[in-house]
């Protein structure tokens, strides 16, 4: 049996988006050096110092959407967000009035 077995559903979920994050920032990080790209070209580019762009690398951030697509955007990339239903989570769905 493995630790995630033992988690709840709402903390699986929590693992699993903070893997996507993961993921997500790894390949930008990937992006920047297939183009070729320093911390401080990236940087220069995002208008920000090359602490801020380290900080965003290493995880040592909560960035947020607009940070995420500035780093993409210097990098010269696309993000594409993709929305799943998450099997084991909890159902989240609003509750609807009756009648409506």
């Amino acid at each position: 049996m493995g630790v995630m077995d033992e988690l709840s559903p709402e903390d699986k979920l929590g693992v699993e988006l903070a893997r996507s994050e993961n993921h997500l920032i790894r390949e930008l990080i990937a992006a920047r050096h297939r183009r070729g790209l320093t911390v401080a070209d990236v940087a220069d580019a995002m208008g920000v110092d090359r602490g801020a762009v380290t900080r965003f690398e290493s995880g040592g951030t909560n960035p947020t959407m607009a940070i995420i697509n500035r780093y993409a955007e210097a990098v010269g990339v696309l993000i594409r967000y993709n929305v799943e239903g998450y099997v084991d989570g909890p159902d989240h769905r609003a509750a609807r009035p009756s009648g409506a």
